[in-house]
């Protein structure tokens, strides 16, 4: 008999691998079988015997992280309409009294967008795409007269009306790709809910199309509002455009002040004193005690201010505004004397311009069975990058790691292997698998630049959850001391990070990327169970027989699981009937389990309970008689013991 589920195309994830299982049986029966005049026969005699073949991956191989997923990413929409016009700044003008303060208002006709479709070759020419396909860019046309130093003017877009939690989904960076004209003029971008007092009004009226207040545009109400310039003038902002504008960016029907959230302090900033395309990611450095600040940003706010007093006009591009982050935690870096600055991020052949793609690497295109020989396919890892900023006297761990919801199962392969690119830094990188305490754990040196293919032995044969050998593969081995008692069939997380040697700060940051953490070596589980039994007469003088039934504990059938219990019983009797006057009957019987070492309570492959842990022994023998005689009284005997033992 043989049940499987099909085989999925690529590489499977490890939690939906495809598993099959063969059961092969055999049996014979023989009864009444005599020998001609030999008082001897065999009543019955019969066998069976059965072995089950179970694969826990027909791929062979397995994913474990392919970190294509791992980037977390909310993108602002560059259609021109979902942009209206914004308040500036209120903190951080360097030319006002005293520097920092707000920006002045703005003019209307400071800033202008529209948008224009442009290749993605041109802002990345490696990326995986067609040397046609497009994306939509937010043009921003500036024009500053002679109104004072530090003149700016916003446009904002509301993200979500109630928040998004950027402290606990692990925002990281600003995403940026911009199109320069090298002007020198000065870009800020604000998270939070920003201010609605968008015009130089100063009486406090909500300006909005919607004068039925139903939330939506009514016929004849698509007829803009009237933004006031500095000077007094006004400029009808919306007219015709077909969507309600408003200055009640919540739709809460009131002006609300700026709530002081996000970066309200700290806008992330930007020179443009470059041409032509390039991709930046600004840190938004979210502390670890600012849940209060970060958690419910509504807004993005672009601004663009002229940092002289000059007039300036010029052309800014926008292709992409995103926050980003992963699902791998934040780098911590210990000793935290600040010494050692680290963070991780994602990067991909697609987003970031000098990515070292592994598409032309013969192990990764192996890997996922990649024929063409410029596959347009997007290939993303985890990023590390750590910097000693001042002197160190001792070694700094930098530190990231993925915590599974659910422990996953290792056990059930040969061997873990990941794609490591190297720094060429002297460094020494460090891989971890196991639970809190409990890890097994792989160093290598940083002494090599480029990818390579680390290998590490995690064959568990018996599935015990301990390795069997820990054989030398590529590039190394496991650590010969676990810390703590890790178990290959409870891995509740994966830790990786750089031991940083001491020494003078860096001219500059190191990178170092991992990307798809797999196994592979499927390894086969086989089962077996036997049994036999026989039964012999002599008609007038006895019967007997014994049988006895085994299975070990990988034994499973298509409908039961494997029991994780190597069992044996056996028993044997004999009655003899010669002496009519006293017949005897005996049997002997014996039971024996052996249960291994539970690793985790939750093995979701083993039924077996930790009580029943160890090796169990049971015998027990039996002897009864009946004297009989006619003129006497019935006289029975029995004799009975019992043994049982646990080790």
């Amino acid at each position: 008999l043989y049940n499987f589920a099909p085989k999925p195309r690529g590489v499977p994830d490890l939690r939906s691998a495809a598993r099959s299982i063969t059961v092969l049986e055999a049996d014979v029966n023989w009864n009444n079988i005599k020998f001609g005049n030999f008082p001897i026969q065999i009543s019955k005699l019969s066998a069976e015997t059965a072995k089950s073949i179970k694969n826990p991956n027909t791929s062979d191989r397995a994913m474990i992280e392919s970190f294509e997923g791992v980037k977390i990413e909310d993108s602002a929409n560059l259609n021109k309409d979902s942009w209206q016009v914004a308040a500036n700044p209120e903190k951080g003008n360097p030319s006002s009294v005293p520097a920092g303060g707000a920006f002045n208002k703005g003019y209307a006709s400071a800033l202008t967008l529209s948008n224009e479709d442009v290749r993605i070759t041109d802002i990345n020419p490696s990326a995986p795409v067609e040397s046609g396909d497009r994306i939509q860019a937010l043009k921003l046309d500036y024009n500053f007269g002679t109104n004072g130093p530090s003149e700016a003017a916003s446009v904002v877009q509301t993200l979500s009306k109630s928040g998004i939690d950027f402290f606990t989904h692990r925002r990281q960076f600003l995403e940026l790709w911009v199109l320069g004209d090298n002007s020198n003029a000065e870009m800020r971008f604000r998270l939070g809910r920003t201010s609605e007092f968008s015009d130089s009004d100063t009486s406090g009226s909500l300006k909005t199309e919607d004068v039925d207040k139903n939330g939506s545009l009514s016929p004849g109400e698509d007829v803009g509002w009237q933004f006031i310039d500095p000077n007094g003038s006004t400029t009808t902002i919306g007219s015709g455009n077909g969507r309600l504008d408003t200055q009640d960016l919540d739709g809460n029907g009131r002006l609300d002040s700026d709530d002081a959230s996000g970066n309200y302090y700290s806008e992330s900033a930007l020179t443009i004193n470059f041409s032509g395309w390039k991709v930046f990611q600004l840190p938004l450095n979210i502390p670890t005690t600012a849940q209060a600040e970060w958690s419910s940003i509504k807004d993005l706010r672009v601004t663009v201010y002229n940092p002289t007093n000059a007039p300036k006009s010029g052309t800014i591009r926008l292709g992409r505004i995103s926050t980003v982050g992963t699902r791998f935690t934040q780098a911590t870096v210990e000793p935290s004397s600040g010494a050692v600055t680290a963070t991780v991020f994602a990067e991909n052949n697609q987003d970031n311009p000098g990515y070292p793609s592994l598409l032309t690497n013969p192990a990764y295109r192996e890997l996922y069975d990649i024929q063409e020989d410029n596959p347009k396919k997007r290939e993303q890892a985890l990023a590390i990058q750590y910097q000693r900023v001042g002197n160190t006297v001792s070694v700094s761990t930098v530190t990231t790691k993925e915590t599974f919801s659910t422990p996953l199962d290792f056990s059930e392969h040969e061997t873990l292997k990941f794609f490591l690119v190297g720094d060429n830094s002297g460094n020494q990188f460090f891989f971890r698998i196991g639970t809190p305490g409990n890890y097994m754990e792989y160093k290598t040196p940083l002494s090599f630049s480029g990818p390579r293919l680390i290998e590490l032995d995690i064959l568990d044969k018996n599935r015990d959850g301990g390795l069997d050998k820990n054989e030398p593969k590529a590039f190394g081995k496991w650590e010969d001391k676990p810390v703590g008692t890790p178990s290959l069939r409870n891995i509740k997380e994966i830790t990786m990070g750089v031991l940083v040697a001491a020494g003078a700060p860096d001219a500059q940051s190191s990178k170092i990327y991992v990307n798809e953490i797999h196994l592979s070596g499927s390894v086969t589980l086989i089962g077996e169970a036997h049994r036999a039994s026989a039964d012999f007469s002599w008609p007038g003088w006895a019967s007997w027989g014994a049988n006895f039934r085994t299975k070990n504990k990988n034994y499973q059938t298509l409908t039961t699981a494997s029991s994780g219990i190597d069992e044996f019983s056996g028993s044997a009797y004999m009655n003899v009937n010669r002496l009519k006057f006293l017949p005897l009957n005996s049997n002997l019987s014996l039971s024996e389990t052996k249960t291994p070492q539970i690793q985790t309570v939750n093995d979701p492959n083993k039924l077996v309970s930790v009580l029943r842990e160890g090796k169990s022994t049971t015998r027990s023998q039996n002897l009864s008689g009946n004297f009989l005689m006619t003129n006497l009284p019935w006289i029975p005997n029995v004799v009975k013991s019992k043994f049982l033992n646990f080790d």
